[in-house]
């Protein structure tokens, strides 16, 4: 039997991802066809299958078996092409004994000589065999052991089932879940309802409104979200589908229904949505404002990376040339003179002329994770004050492609610090 080294590498990358954190992986289970194999992996709570063309030799093999993950993943990863190495594709021999045998060949492309080639005409490149590797791997029934029983028992062919999928631009669904999962240990939500992505981390909301999402809610644990980011980057095709059963279980398929991941959603928080919705029903109308995001982004790296206390004040105010700026001012411990740096205002909305008498308490790091959360030139900073304290949005500015209008791409909150 032959099979792509390539496409093999790339199904086991993102079998990878889900079997690297869990403690006792039984296996992956190759389910042989006449031409094709599906690799197959499931923990009980996540499972990914893809399917591979093959080629079958003269003794066609057929049926389901397990072969040992770790082992496998060596011995993918010791014949990967370098430098100027090839590598072919894998020759499979499955013997009596239950061993299985992997052959390749690492080759070397040999350019034409000298005059060979005329005028004009594509060279011919000739591959020359420099070396061949035969390695051993034993493989076993599903039905051989009780452990078999986790990767046996998921009907991998329902992931490619569903109706009424929601289909996603892939680097749109990619994007939200890489910015969504900068936080261990938290629960990403994307709302058929509210149009949007949230997520609740330590200190502050993140927020991101969507329109893919027209038919199924998805509730995520971020581990498994940093997963599908990195299984997203090596699937084919420019969308994916996405269907809920039972509002437990979710399905992503590729676009050309090779690729077919599935899990469990997560138990959403009441607590998550309510937390939303009261930095949402804030009133943030009476002061913003807008800075260039990178400029800021600098000011704060600056200001960190020369004293440990990254809790402080921003003050607005003008300097030396009467430009409105943000002020961030601080000093080390035993430090006569404070240190100084300011931004630049690019617009703002004083809707009181109260705006310089404020001092905005401020963790430097929670706005420095927010702004690099964003990815846009010019960010927003706006301020709410209530008998509850003072609150803070960030919002990432971009201009409508359609409208023209300023819009919020990303938005951020947060409790203002305590300096």
């Amino acid at each position: 039997m032959q099979v792509s080294l390539e496409k093999l590498t790339q199904a086991m990358q993102k079998v990878k991802k889900f079997a690297d954190d869990n403690k006792n992986v039984p296996g992956v289970m190759l389910d042989i066809n006449e031409n094709s194999m599906k690799v197959c992996y499931s923990d009980g709570k996540r499972a990914i299958v893809e399917k591979l063309d093959i080629l079958q030799g003269q003794e066609p093999i057929q049926g389901k078996i397990v072969v040992p993950y770790k082992r496998l993943m060596e011995i993918i990863e010791s014949c990967q092409p370098s430098g100027i190495l090839a590598t072919s594709d894998f020759d499979i021999e499955f013997g009596s004994d239950n061993i299985m045998t992997i052959s390749y060949a690492k080759k070397i492309k040999l350019a034409p000589k000298k005059g060979e080639v005329q005028e004009g005409e594509e060279p011919e490149y000739e591959e020359k065999t420099v070396s061949r590797f035969s390695q051993k791997i034993t493989y076993a029934k599903p039905e051989d052991n009780i452990k078999y029983g986790v990767l046996s028992r998921m009907d991998y062919d329902s992931i490619f089932d569903g109706e009424n999928p929601d289909i996603w631009d892939k680097s749109e669904l990619k994007d939200i879940l890489s910015r969504l999962s900068t936080e261990k240990n938290k629960i990403i939500y994307i709302s058929r309802n509210m149009k949007k992505a949230f997520v609740c981390n330590l200190a502050h909301v993140t927020d991101i409104p969507i329109t893919s999402c027209e038919n199924h809610t998805v509730v995520i644990h971020t581990s498994v979200a940093s997963a599908l980011v990195d299984m997203l980057n090596k699937m084919p095709g420019d969308t994916v589908s996405i269907v809920v059963k039972d509002q437990r279980y979710a399905n992503i398929r590729s676009e050309n229904n090779e690729v077919g991941i599935w899990f469990e959603l997560s138990p959403a928080s009441r607590t998550d949505i309510v937390t939303l919705e009261r930095y949402q029903q804030k009133d943030y109308s009476k002061y913003r404002i807008i800075v260039l995001r990178e400029a800021l982004t600098n000011v704060i790296n600056c200001a960190m990376s020369v004293d440990n206390n990254e809790k402080t004040n921003l003050i607005i105010g003008n300097d030396d040339e009467n430009n409105l700026v943000i002020k961030i001012a601080n000093a080390n411990a035993g430090q006569s003179v404070a240190n100084e740096f300011a931004v630049v205002v690019e617009k703002c909305v004083d809707a009181d002329g109260k705006l310089k008498e404020l001092q905005i308490p401020v963790s430097l790091k929670v706005l420095h994770d927010m702004l690099t959360n964003c990815k846009n030139y010019y960010a927003a900073l706006d301020i709410s004050i209530d008998e509850q304290g003072m609150y803070l949005r960030v919002e990432d500015l971009k201009q409508d492609d359609e409208t023209g209008n300023i819009v919020a791409e990303t938005t951020h909150y947060t409790i203002s610090a305590r300096a």
